[in-house]
Formats: structure tokens, sequence, C-alpha cells
């Protein structure tokens, strides 16, 4: 499976179906939804005879978000997310073998592994099979950790 991937299908009357396979780990559902947006508006144009809009690049995009910070706009939205914070129920207390106020120092240990392309590319082909995508591989464990940490929680 792709990490990004569209394709057609021809219909009846000569009509397309565009299909989009689009895996979290190239962008996030904001960016998805981006795309999808700009498709229509372009497929819209091209209907109605326009010509696609021109080019705007993400430079374009940050710049128009930096031009933002300090306007009414920008502080109102700011207040709101920061209204919301108040809201959101505390992080899961997670089992830990020594309680934080005991320690005098804080050591953690960063875990990672790189695979090179041909392990890549073969994990890829499994999880195909399975159909699955790599960020959905990718996170799977995080939810059942959390879940394993509640529950131990629930029972002290």
């Amino acid at each position: 499976m792709a990490d990004f991937e569209v394709c057609a299908s021809i219909r009846s009357n000569d009509r397309l179906r565009i299909h989009f396979s689009f895996d979290l780990l190239v962008g996030d559902a904001w960016c998805f939804r981006m795309l999808i947006d700009e498709w229509a508006r372009v497929y819209d144009d091209l209907e109605g005879g326009r010509k696609p809009p021109e080019e705007l690049r993400y430079r374009d995009y940050a710049l128009a978000l930096e031009s933002l910070e300090g306007t009414p706009l920008y502080e109102r939205d700011l207040a709101y997310w920061r209204k919301q914070l108040e809201t959101l129920p505390p992080a899961p207390q997670l089992p830990m073998v020594q309680s934080l106020s005991g320690l005098t120092e804080v050591r953690s240990q960063h875990w990672s592994i790189r695979l090179n392309k041909t392990e890549w590319a073969n994990l890829k082909r499994k999880l195909a099979r399975e159909r699955l995508t790599a960020s959905g591989f990718l996170r799977r464990p995080y939810p059942k950790l959390l879940r394993c940490g509640i529950r131990n929680q629930a029972t002290r």
C-alpha cells in the first residue's frame, strides 16, 4: 500500500471516480482535508471553464499563518483553545517504578530502531498483505500501553 495514492475508475457515461489513499505518515488529517478541498476547487473551476488557480506553495501558507499572529482573530482562537484545556481530563497516571517526588535526578532512556530500505520495503509488503498502513502499525502499541496503565491505576 502506498503512502499516498490517487487512482481513478471509469464509470458509465465516461465519468470518473477518483480514489484517494493517504497514509498519516506523510501528512495529518488537516493536510488531507486541504488537499481534498483544493482538488474540489480545481475540479469545479475546470468544469466551469475557468483556469486553475495560481500555484501556492507551503511558504505562502506559512507566511499567511504567521501574519495572523497578534490579530483579533488569532487572539480569539487562542483564548478559545486555552479555555478548552481547562475541560480536558488529566493525563492518565501511568505505572512507575518509583514516585517522582522521591527522585533527585530523572533519567530517561531513548529507544529507537532504524530500518534500512530493504527492511522497510519488507515490512510495508507484510503490512499490505494484512491491509494495514505503516502509520496504523506504528501507533497500535500506544493505546495498549495507556490502557494497561489506566487499568492498573483503577486497581490500586
